[in-house]
């Protein structure tokens, strides 16, 4: 390598000191590694099919039904009595989502270098996600108010209470979950790089990550988070944060007195009590994850093929979507036979004495009454 580039030098009719071009050579190469080894950051905006929608699921406040888009950043929340099952699109891996009642959640995501990274922010409420194998270049996490889960291929359930606290059950599969201070994961990496004391509290909380293995739950309590905060002096010095002088925050910390705090952060505080799952309750959820109407995601490539798709998958497994119907509204389904020969099969949602709306395994569909000839049991 050295001769090629002196002759290729030496050829030249200035000739330039070979010392110069062992300098110049070694200064390429470096800069190239410096440059590789800078993550490079790009947009990547997954989006979701609706696969089932039951009771009141909005989208940025509107009504959402089965086969709406749902693209990055929008909100999806289910009410009360409600459920709404997502499947992720863009990615290799079929993954599906099953929102419960009164939830709300955001989906988006990011390149980092050429890896796809898929994040579901789950806000409040329950999520039963499966994720199959991902590609080798896709990433999924799960972000809540208290912690960050990632996954390969997995089935999980995550449960969120209104005050954050976070509680993860593994049903197949493992995940690595790692502590988050909401404080701190609000504030933008421009800032974050500029904090040497900043930089430290989030390298600890990586390092701290643990793997949850199948059958076994955690529970990560936000009342634990801000009683750290509290006794490290942290909370006060991100609620008196001033994005012009972060650097300040150095001089008030210094290395020895970070790395004392941070010590306090130890595996019994960020490795709450992990117990082991009832087996009931793991035969039961891993029931549900079978469940879950995944469609081939080849076949959800042409946008104008994808509600016949989503229909005929309905169909093929209407009594067992009509039984998970049944129990979320929590009254028996009926078979409503129609005076112009129509058959219709659902669950009362409202009856204001005139008009009936039904849930069916399709969506909700308003009956008129007297249109009515009969109604059935639904056996």
């Amino acid at each position: 390598m050295v001769n090629f580039l002196k002759n290729i030098f030496l050829q030249r009719k200035k000739l330039i000191p070979f010392s110069k071009v062992l300098i110049l050579t070694f200064s390429l190469l470096f800069s190239c590694k410096e440059k590789s080894d800078t993550p490079i950051l790009q947009e990547f905006h997954p989006e979701a099919i609706v696969l089932l929608s039951v009771g009141d699921v909005t989208n940025n406040g509107k009504p959402l039904k089965t086969s709406d888009r749902i693209k990055n950043l929008d909100t999806i929340r289910t009410g009360k009595k409600s459920l709404c099952d997502l499947q992720i699109i863009g990615i290799e891996s079929e993954t599906v989502i099953r929102m419960r009642s009164e939830s709300s959640l955001k989906l988006t995501g990011k390149i980092l270098r050429d890896s796809k990274e898929v994040s579901v922010i789950t806000e409040v409420g329950g999520t039963l996600i499966h994720v199959n194998k991902l590609g080798k270049k896709e990433g999924f996490s799960n972000i809540t108010p208290t912690a960050v889960i990632a996954v390969r291929g997995t089935k999980f359930e995550v449960d969120i209470q209104k005050n954050g606290t976070t509680k993860t059950t593994v049903l197949d599969g493992k995940i690595a979950i790692k502590l988050k201070l909401p404080e701190i994961e609000n504030l933008s990496d421009d800032l974050i790089q500029k904090s040497e004391t900043l930089k430290n509290i989030i390298g600890t909380l990586d390092e701290k990550e643990i793997v949850i293995e199948s059958g076994f739950s955690t529970e990560i309590n936000s009342e634990k988070i801000k009683s750290f905060l509290k006794e490290t002096g942290f909370v006060d010095l991100i609620t008196n944060l001033n994005p012009n002088n972060v650097s300040d925050i150095d001089k008030k910390f210094d290395p020895k007195v970070v790395k004392e705090k941070l010590s306090k952060l130890d595996n019994t505080f960020v490795q709450t009590l992990i117990q082991k799952a009832e087996s009931k309750t793991l035969e039961e959820k891993l029931k549900e994850c079978e469940e879950l109407l995944i469609v081939e995601k080849e076949k959800l490539k042409d946008p104008n093929q994808i509600p016949d798709v989503i229909e005929q998958r309905i169909k093929l497994n209407e009594k067992l979507v009509m039984k998970r119907i049944e129990q979320i509204i929590g009254k028996e389904s009926e078979i409503y036979k129609m005076k112009d020969g129509r058959r219709i099969i659902g669950v009362t949602a409202s009856d204001d004495g005139t008009k009936l709306k039904v849930q069916t395994s399709n969506g909700v569909t308003e009956i008129m009454k007297n249109d009515v000839e009969e109604v059935e049991t639904n056996e």
